[in-house]
């Protein structure tokens, strides 16, 4: 992680809250969650850790609410993305692979619109 964080030199780190997080109510005690953290602290880059209603928030404007309406958002503002989107799944199948690069996207955009502008 540290190695990634001096090559990139990232601005911040913006994380999706994760469901064990959520349950045990402290971020801080998900192991990799808190090594990032960790990692962060130590290159003195800010972290923030978005929560699913955060995100769910952000993506009302279009009028998305499920994780597959999300998807579809995003690849309405990046429409390279369409060969990409996962099929919409049945009840009783596991979530598609590809659906987590969705997830980093939305959980990008969530955090841009929810930051002020920068000069």
């Amino acid at each position: 992680m540290a190695s990634l964080l001096r090559h990139g030199s990232p601005s911040s780190i913006v994380m999706k809250q994760c469901r064990s997080a959520k349950l045990s109510g402290n971020t801080n005690g998900v192991p990799i969650l808190k090594a990032i953290r960790l990692a962060a602290k130590e290159h003195g880059i800010p972290m923030y850790v978005l929560g699913r209603d955060e995100i769910e928030a952000a993506f009302r404007i279009f009028q998305a609410r499920t994780k597959q309406e999300i998807a579809c958002a995003v690849v309405g503002i990046f429409p390279e993305l369409l060969a990409r989107l996962p099929p919409k799944r049945k009840k009783w199948q596991t979530e598609a692979r590809g659906m987590i690069v969705f997830d980093a996207i939305a959980t990008g955009i969530a955090y841009w619109q929810r930051s002020p502008p920068r000069k």
